[in-house]
């Protein structure tokens, strides 16, 4: 299999069936030679990254009829044109116009020939006079999130997030430092010192086929997300709310001093992952469970926890770098919809957090909606909780994924009165 007709089909089935690009890539990837990969992954994740771009560039010659395949298809004709220096106008559209003869028997080669020749003739589409359009077309951002980015956070912010570029020559890792040293870490010339949490490090290459990764003496963890644990000094009876992969409750346990863990998932095979990480890293101050986070408070006593880790399910916004199909999914709906269950997970932590205890809430997107006003919401309701760290992380500040995290303590009954 070519590094194109791969790729083709991990985007048909991102574009046109809702598919993972990153699951889907694991599994390709297997059936390609090793040096066809690295053209596979530019093609994916250029195109991704893109879309809205490299579709505003041929739409205009079409009446809009064109299946799914056939648009996906020109989409990925559009970024080897635009975005590879090797592959001039004659060689994409030969390729893209044989690849469309194998794609509904063939009936719209005339059309991807002819959308080929008017677009190759013309040049590339001058942008829309709209400032803010034209942003949202070149960056590919849906036009009502840079609207809403606009309105959360200012127009400076919004658009240096909407120009970040993705990372992909360094992956951030945690050191798991009972098993080794950040210094020890740092003598493997691939690794250097992480910017921001204090046992990170960052792998120039490969880390999967490091040494240090193999032998799980570290975890790929986005240094952002490291920060979470590092602003908790957990210790006592800790409860870890959406736990899976585990990598924070691993975290945790690393930082504990005396108590335990225990990790909570709605789905089997997640709680599956959460074992393995605990197994590969030889904890023991860990136990799972296999259910619904928003009924915990069906199933342990009140006031059972010290500390509540609350890593909640959200939008991903500030993982589109890394996961570019979020761009292609995400819609204002959605956010209504987790902004809903993220309400009622707090609420269902509540209760089971002791006087005196901490309750740390944290999402990987940037959103006020998800972030600041889902704390603010819940302050009100609850009086006695107060806000002793709150923080966001913008790609562009520390080269981190986007991240929010709030510590709140409930005070003891006494001081509320007072």
């Amino acid at each position: 299999m070519s590094a194109r007709t791969a790729a083709y089909e991990v985007l048909e089935q991102v574009f046109l069936h809702e598919g993972y690009a990153s699951l889907l890539m694991r599994n390709r990837w297997n059936t390609l030679e090793e040096s066809q990969r690295p053209l596979a992954t530019q093609l994916v994740y250029g195109t991704l990254q893109n879309y809205r771009y490299l579709r505003y560039q041929w739409e205009g010659y079409t009446d809009g009829k064109l299946p799914g395949k056939i648009r996906v298809l020109l989409d990925m004709a559009m970024y080897q044109w635009l975005f590879l220096d090797k592959c001039p106008e004659y060689a994409v559209a030969d390729e893209t116009v044989r690849f469309a003869k194998t794609l509904h028997k063939g009936s719209y080669t005339k059309a991807v020939n002819a959308i080929l020749r008017k677009v190759f003739q013309n040049g590339i589409r001058p942008l829309p006079e709209d400032k803010l359009e034209a942003l949202a077309i070149r960056t590919s951002y849906p036009t009502w999130l840079l609207k809403m980015w606009q309105t959360h956070y200012g127009e400076e912010i919004m658009q240096r997030m909407a120009m970040e570029q993705p990372r992909t020559e360094l992956t951030a890792c945690r050191v798991f430092t009972p098993e080794i040293t950040v210094e020890e870490v740092l003598k493997n010339p691939v690794f250097t010192k992480g910017q921001l949490a204090e046992h990170s490090v960052l792998c120039h290459g490969n880390v999967l086929e490091t040494e240090e990764f193999r032998s799980h003496k570290i975890v790929i963890q986005d240094e952002a997300s490291q920060m979470v644990v590092q602003c908790m000094q957990p210790n006592g009876h800790i409860l870890d709310m959406c736990s899976a992969p585990g990598t924070k409750a691993i975290q945790m346990a690393q930082r504990m001093k005396y108590g335990d863990i225990i990790c909570i998932d709605l789905h089997p095979q997640r709680v599956r992952l959460i074992e393995q990480a605990v197994k590969n890293h030889h904890v023991d101050s860990i136990r799972t469970m296999c259910m619904d986070s928003t009924k915990v408070h069906e199933v342990f006593d009140p006031q059972s926890f010290d500390m509540i880790l609350l890593d909640a399910p959200c939008s991903g916004l500030g993982t589109v770098m890394q996961k570019p199909d979020i761009k292609i999914r995400i819609k204002p709906e959605n956010i209504d919809e987790i902004v809903g269950l993220q309400k009622r997970l707090l609420e269902a932590a509540y209760p089971l957090l002791k006087e005196g205890g901490t309750l740390m809430y944290s999402t990987c997107t940037v959103n006020k909606k998800e972030n600041d006003r889902q704390i603010e919401r819940f302050l009100q309701i609850h009086p006695d909780m107060e806000t002793v760290l709150q923080k966001t992380y913008f790609p562009f500040e520390h080269n981190t994924d986007g991240f929010f995290m709030a510590k709140l303590v409930k005070r003891e009954k006494e001081s509320v009165i007072q």
